[in-house]
C-alpha cells in the first residue's frame, strides 16, 4: 500500500513536469503567433532552458531510473544528439525530452491539461486579433479570404484546434456527449470557413466520427482484424506511400493531376530528394514555406517546403533516425492494440496519414499524443516484472 509520503512524493513529481510542460506549452503555441515579436530570442531561450532546468529536478527528485528503462533513456539521448545536429533549430530535441519524462504520467491526465490551457491560449490569441491587439493577416487563395486569426500561418489555427478537439475526445472517451461532439464539429468547421485548412478539417471530421463509433461499439476494432492490422502498421505504410509516391512522380498523366491536388506537394518532394539524397544520420536543411516571421513579413527566398512529415524526418534526421521511429511507433502501436487501448490506436492511425501530407504534427504544441509514446515504451519494458506493474503501467494510458 502506498504511503502518504510516496504519494505526496509523486504529487511533487507531477507537478513539477506540468509546470515545465505547461510553460513550453504556452511559449510554443504562442510563438505561432504575432506575440511571439514580443519575447523571441534571448527570453524565449530563457524560458525553454528553465523548463529544462525543471524537468532536470524533477529526474534528480525522483532520485533513480529503474534498470529496465536505461536502453530507453539511451535511446533518448542518441536520438536527440541526432535532432540537436540537424534541426531546425536547436531546441527541437525538447520533443524526446518530454516523451522521456512522460513516461510515468497518467496521459490521461496530459490529455486533459493540454486541451484546458490549449483552449485558454487559443482563445487568448483569437479573442487578440479581432481586438487589435495582434494582427489577424489575411490573403486570398484560390478566390478565398484565409484569415490568420493571429497565428503566422493559416494552417495553425486549425491544427491547434484539430489538436484540442482529439484530447479532449481522449479525454472523455466513453462519457463523451453527443452535444460536445457537436459543439467540436460546429468550432472546426467555423475554423475551416476562415482559414481554409482542409486537411485538419478533413482529419477532425474524421477523429469525431471514430469518437462516435467508438461511443457506440467500444470493442469495434476487436472484430475487425484487418482494419486493425492496418492501424497498426500505418506508419511504415505511411512512409512507404510518402517516399515511393514522391519518388515514382512524374509530371504528366495521373500523377500530375494528384500532385496538382496536394499543392505541388510530390514535385517539391522530389526535388528535395535530388537535392538532398539519403543519408545514415542526416542533414541540416532549411527549407522555405509560405509562413510569416514574427513581424509579418514574407520570405522573398524561393518555395521549396516540404510537407510530408515522413520526407522532412529522412532527409532531414536520416535513415537509422527514421527506421527507429517507425519501429518504435509500430510497437507502440501493437501494445494499445494488445491492451485493448483501440481510441489510442485509431486516433495514432489518423495521425499517421495526417503525417503524409503535413508535418506540423511534429511539434508537441500541435500534437501532444507523442507523450502517449514514453508510457507506452515504459509498459513495455517492464512488462517481464509481472501482472501488477503491467496493470498499473495499462492504467497510465
Amino acid at each position: 500500500m502506498e504511503s502518504i509520503a510516496d504519494r505526496n512524493h509523486h504529487t511533487m513529481s507531477d507537478t513539477l513536469f506540468f509546470i515545465s510542460y505547461g510553460i513550453y506549452l504556452a511559449a510554443g503555441i504562442l510563438s505561432s503567433t504575432f506575440y511571439f515579436q514580443y519575447y523571441k530570442g534571448w527570453l524565449y531561450n530563457l524560458i525553454l532552458v528553465g523548463c529544462l532546468l525543471l524537468l532536470l529536478i524533477r529526474e534528480i527528485e525522483k532520485d533513480k531510473i529503474k534498470f529496465s528503462l536505461i536502453p530507453l533513456l539511451l535511446l533518448t539521448c542518441f536520438l536527440s544528439l541526432i535532432m540537436l545536429k540537424n534541426g531546425p533549430n536547436k531546441y527541437t530535441f525538447w520533443l524526446l525530452i518530454y516523451i522521456f519524462c512522460a513516461r510515468d504520467i497518467n496521459f490521461r491526465k496530459i490529455a486533459r491539461f493540454t486541451w484546458i490551457l490549449s483552449s485558454i491560449v487559443f482563445l487568448l490569441i483569437i479573442v487578440s486579433s479581432q481586438l487589435g491587439i495582434i494582427r489577424d493577416y489575411y490573403d486570398y487563395w484560390s478566390g478565398r479570404t484565409r484569415h490568420y486569426l493571429g497565428f503566422l500561418y493559416p494552417l495553425y489555427p486549425s491544427t491547434v484546434m484539430f489538436n484540442i478537439t482529439a484530447l479532449y475526445i481522449c479525454d472523455k472517451h466513453k462519457n463523451i456527449r453527443w452535444f460536445a461532439l457537436m459543439i467540436l464539429a460546429g468550432i472546426n468547421y467555423f475554423l475551416y470557413s476562415l482559414t481554409d485548412s482542409r486537411l485538419c478539417f478533413i482529419t477532425a471530421c474524421i477523429i469525431i466520427l471514430i469518437a462516435v463509433v467508438m461511443k457506440l461499439c467500444p470493442t469495434i476494432l476487436n472484430h475487425m482484424k484487418i482494419i486493425s492490422f492496418l492501424m497498426i502498421a500505418s506508419f511504415p505504410l505511411g512512409f512507404m506511400i510518402s517516399y515511393f509516391g514522391t519518388v515514382l512522380y512524374r509530371p504528366y498523366g495521373l500523377m500530375n493531376r494528384l500532385n496538382n491536388i496536394l499543392g505541388g506537394r510530390l514535385e517539391l518532394g522530389q526535388r528535395s530528394i535530388k537535392e538532398y539524397g539519403s543519408s545514415l544520420f542526416g542533414q541540416r536543411i532549411e527549407w522555405i514555406g509560405n509562413g510569416l516571421s514574427a513581424e509579418g513579413t514574407k520570405s522573398t527566398a524561393e518555395y521549396n517546403f516540404v510537407d510530408s512529415l515522413y520526407l522532412q524526418v529522412f532527409l532531414r534526421y536520416g535513415l537509422i533516425f527514421s527506421i527507429i521511429a517507425i519501429v518504435i511507433l509500430t510497437m507502440v502501436l501493437v501494445y494499445f492494440y494488445q491492451n485493448k487501448e483501440f481510441l489510442l490506436l485509431a486516433l495514432f492511425s489518423v495521425l499517421a496519414v495526417h503525417a503524409i501530407i503535413d508535418n506540423l504534427i511534429f511539434y508537441l504544441h500541435y500534437n501532444t499524443f507523442w507523450l502517449a509514446i514514453g508510457s507506452a515504451l515504459c509498459c513495455i519494458a517492464e512488462k517481464r516484472r509481472g501482472e501488477s506493474t503491467a496493470f498499473i503501467c495499462h492504467r497510465n494510458l
